[in-house]
């Protein structure tokens, strides 16, 4: 599914990439980040499971989910399940992404889209692009 996704995702930044810079949050395969893009056009945003955990459901986007599994027969087991599935896929794609070597940011508690935007501005050196120091 992630493969799948990943086709229509890239097919539309290919298609913005041609008249401009794009930044694109989304989830590929570390192999398939690494054959498209130089290490430095690539960021990699990472959350630690227990980030991920706590605040997957708290999105808008994921509150139909977190309805449909409170509807089920047993929640709280199924809830569990979901966090364990959270948990492992979250370790592994943290650890894909360090032994990789690409650019990371991991968010903690103290995160902020500001300050996150400046590390990124930083590592694709947007602000001396911005100020004509190419």
């Amino acid at each position: 599914m992630v493969l799948e996704y990943a086709e229509y995702a890239l097919i539309e930044i290919i298609k913005l990439a041609k008249d401009n810079i794009v930044v694109a949050d989304i989830h590929l395969p570390v192999a398939l980040i690494k054959e498209l893009a130089p290490h430095n056009h690539v960021a990699c945003l990472l959350a630690p499971p227990e980030l991920v955990i706590r605040d997957y459901y708290k999105r808008e986007d994921h509150r139909e989910i977190y309805e449909s599994i409170m509807s089920l027969k047993n929640p709280e087991k199924s809830l569990e399940n979901m966090n364990n599935t959270f948990r492992l896929g979250t370790e592994r794609n943290i650890d894909e992404v360090k032994a990789s070597g690409l650019f990371y940011l991991m968010r903690d508690d103290d995160s902020t889209i500001e300050k996150t935007f400046v590390q990124l501005e930083e590592h694709f050196e947007l602000a001396e692009r911005e100020k004509g120091y190419d």
